[in-house]
């Protein structure tokens, strides 16, 4: 069993280590010769660089007095590093054997400590796939908020015509749907409860009174719950609420006025 253990450092400051078990691992020799044999001379040239304290010296006598070989590279070639170690078994294989001498002081177990000095590197690379996928998600983003913005305004277009038309609520409620599709798609939880806000306005609206309730009751108690308070959230409960309550009353007026007609109906 090998077990490779880095230990990563800025300065003087340790920020953590990366620890390869390659007895757990099925690895693979899949990379091609040339590209493994370029790392392999970039590590070995950065490995034997000379420092002011004359490190990295490769000869005998250093080496039996240092306990734990320490590597002074960047973090671009430190990811290539632990990379090629866990895919490519060649690498590998000749990475131990560079360090065999120090696998004979763990022999016992069977461990290879090596300290990672990280260095600012001399030029910057450009992640241009990063690049792209990030282009991609503010693109949609952009696009995500432009609807957002055209649904709200035809939806309040269609909200306040659906106090006269039973059509236009159902249009209204329809796209308030849209819009919570959306702002799942986005995951802003704040905007979430407005579209549903706005689903429970157009149930009012079409006189579905107790799931509307349900809803506006579900939403002022997030709001109130949250540990930075919407109080426009809030607020908006509370018109809603007072709509819910008026429309009902209305309706439960129609409904004692059309029973007194229908009533009168029978006797006459």
């Amino acid at each position: 069993m090998t077990i490779i253990n880095f230990e990563i450092n800025s300065g003087k400051r340790r920020i953590g280590h990366v620890v390869l078990d390659f007895n757990k691992c099925s690895c693979t020799d899949n990379k091609d010769n040339r590209k493994v044999c370029e790392i392999q001379n970039n590590f070995k040239c950065l490995s034997l660089r000379r420092s002011d304290s004359g490190d990295f010296i490769r000869k005998k006598a250093s080496t039996k007095l240092r306990k734990t070989p320490v590597l002074r590279i960047d973090g671009y070639l430190l990811r290539l590093l632990i990379n090629e170690l866990i895919i490519s078994k060649k690498f590998r294989t000749n990475f131990l054997h560079k360090y065999e001498y120090f696998l004979k002081n763990h022999c016992c177990q069977e461990k290879l400590k090596i300290r990672i000095d990280l260095q600012s590197s001399n030029s910057e690379f450009i992640d241009y796939t990063w690049n792209e996928k990030l282009t991609l998600l503010c693109l949609e983003r952009q696009e995500l908020d432009f609807t957002m913005s055209w649904l709200s305004t035809l939806g309040g277009a269609f909200s306040a015509l659906g106090d006269h038309f039973i059509n236009c609520a159902e249009i209204a409620g329809k796209i308030s749907l849209q819009q919570f599709k959306l702002a799942m798609r986005i995951g802003d939880p704040l905007t979430v409860a407005r579209c549903k806000l706005y689903l429970s306005l157009s149930l009012v609206q079409r006189e579905k009174f107790r799931l509307a309730k349900y809803i506006i009751l579900e939403q002022y108690n997030l709001a109130k719950s949250n540990s930075i308070i919407d109080y426009r959230l809030i607020n908006m409960c509370k018109g809603i609420w007072a709509k819910l309550k008026y429309e009902k009353k209305i309706y439960k007026l129609g409904q004692l006025n059309k029973k007194g007609r229908n009533s009168l109906v029978r006797i006459q």
